[in-house]
């Protein structure tokens, strides 16, 4: 059957078709419903709350069943999301700072490091009085 199809249809038309289809089903589906009432940019709170009762009018419905909630968990679950890498990405940030700021402490710690052995090796040769420092 899939071989009689395609000699009629090409692909093209084929993906017109299923566009098509999909429209006629979707716009049914998704009619009452608003975009913006299950903007992910909405409080955690307001979503939760929605997602509740969308729940409990579900359960009375047969027909919808958890389908009504569903738009809304997705929202929830793109907040989550987004709020968790804003969350890594100001952590990667604070680790790196982090990472150079030790870097430079250790560089510090090399020049102070290298100072007092010098002053070691200043005052072991004066102990041993292999070398003079008084301007005399």
């Amino acid at each position: 059957m899939k071989v009689i199809y395609l000699k009629y249809f090409n692909k093209k038309s084929l993906l017109k078709i299923a566009i098509v289809i999909f429209f006629i089903f979707a716009i049914p589906i998704t009619k009452g419903y608003s975009m913006y009432e299950n903007d992910p940019e909405r409080p955690i709170e307001e979503l939760l709350d929605n997602i509740k009762t969308s729940s409990i009018q579900g359960s009375r419905s047969a027909q919808h069943g958890v389908s009504l909630s569903m738009p809304t968990f997705s929202a929830l679950l793109v907040r989550l999301s987004n709020d968790a890498s804003k969350t890594a990405d100001k952590n990667l940030k604070l680790s790196n700072q982090n990472i150079k700021m030790q870097e430079r402490l250790l560089k510090i710690t090399y020049i102070v490091l290298g100072i007092n052995i010098l002053m070691f090796g200043a005052q072991m040769l004066k102990f041993f009085g292999l070398f003079n420092f008084s301007d005399k």
